[in-house]
């Protein structure tokens, strides 16, 4: 296939001879200026270069090529401008918002030799960040596994607290929840340094003595200090590094941030996160609410408001049903309605738990075993439901 290139002038005539001396070369779109060009870069592309003439009216080159490299980063940018502009086409690339300009009148043999190189420049930057997204995706795996391997609980907690987060996101009109769900995901990652037995009581009733209690409370640390070193998780590092901060700037870390100034990740991974845990030790939502209530100051009120909103459209049934599925219509943000439990009555996969790759291949084998009966009870969103 062709590299497709924009190519923007306020002249016809122009405009149609640079498309006669490009087509045999490139897919070409053609604007006649630069809202239309910025049209065309939502609606057709990706582009791998635009070429821009300078002097328009309403909107300059530079001024469109400047916003269309908000809207595509990675599209190189040309600009075609005559002798009494060079100085700005200089301060342009300067300010990185071409990658090269070219004075006209100007051949086609240069015209193409110069768009060779900004297609090239463009599959560069392309396949760095197709590296990196792969990269990080794998690292992302590997934490979670580990995760999973070692605190088994605490990995189908962090699903939970991901779920739950992802729709109190959506509730504040978040426009990606991406990071948020990673955060959440990973915000137990700090935990695999620290005893199991220690982690299992730190959610449970029974009280951590002091020691414990500082041990367990030192995880968003460490797990902040392990997503620090991996490319695009900044964010998420200090959303993990922050996750018991108290709105009121109560908690670990020990400084001065408190209120808004605490990043948004973090904010609702300490409402949700709270949450959850009183869930647990209190039995019903209501508990859970009453208690993030009684200690209202430690929590963004609008995050709090969202998640109230969330639960009692839940025990309304507004927007989940409960199903009996077999193995085969299973699939990954399931829940399970019920404890699943072996012939002797221990549970082996607990109520609430989502449904993950892992945990779909766990209820596969004790299926396989003999251990749990076919259809299993699993409670999923409704269709057409937000």
């Amino acid at each position: 296939m062709k590299d497709k290139i924009l190519i923007v002038d306020d002249e016809t005539s122009i405009l149609l001879a640079l498309e006669r001396n490009l087509r045999n070369y490139y897919s070409v779109v053609k604007a006649l200026n630069g809202l239309q060009g910025l049209k065309a870069l939502k609606e057709k592309g990706p582009f791998a270069v635009i070429v821009s003439d300078y002097r328009m009216p309403q909107m300059n080159g530079i001024e469109f090529l400047t916003e269309a490299a908000d809207f595509s980063p990675d599209t190189s940018r040309i600009l075609l401008t005559g002798y009494a502009d060079l100085e700005i086409a200089m301060a342009a690339i300067n300010k990185n918002s071409i990658f090269h300009f070219l004075t006209k009148p100007c051949s086609s043999q240069d015209l193409i030799k110069v768009i060779d190189a900004a297609v090239r420049h463009y599959q560069l930057l392309v396949s760095e960040r197709d590296l990196l997204q792969n990269t990080l995706t794998g690292s992302i795996k590997l934490l979670l596994d580990l995760l999973a391997a070692l605190q088994p609980d605490i990995f189908n907690r962090a699903g939970s607290i991901s779920r739950m987060a992802k729709i109190i996101g959506e509730r504040i009109d978040m426009k990606e929840t991406w990071e948020l769900e990673m955060a959440a995901h990973l915000s137990q990652i700090g935990t695999v340094t620290i005893p199991r037995d220690i982690v299992n009581k730190s959610f449970g009733k029974n009280l951590l003595n002091a020691e414990e209690e500082a041990l367990f409370k030192s995880h968003p640390q460490v797990g902040s200090k392990f997503l620090a070193n991996i490319p695009r998780l900044q964010n998420i590092a200090e959303a993990v590094k922050y996750q018991f901060k108290g709105y009121d700037g109560s908690g670990p870390p020990a400084d001065e941030l408190k209120g808004e100034d605490i990043p948004l990740l973090a904010r609702i991974l300490k409402v949700v996160q709270d949450y959850d845990y009183y869930l647990k030790t209190e039995g019903t939502s209501t508990g859970s609410l009453n208690r993030l209530r009684s200690n209202g100051a430690l929590y963004d009120p609008g995050i709090f408001n969202a998640l109230e909103t969330e639960i009692l459209c839940i025990e309304k049934g507004y927007k989940y049903e409960v199903k009996q599925v077999y193995l085969f219509q299973l699939a990954t943000g399931m829940i399970l309605a019920d404890n699943i439990y072996d012939q002797q009555g221990a549970v082996l996969i607990p109520q609430g738990t989502i449904i993950s790759e892992v945990s779909k291949t766990r209820l596969i084998n004790f299926v396989k075993m003999g251990k749990i009966a076919e259809p299993i009870r699993v409670i999923k969103r409704k269709a057409g439901q937000k």
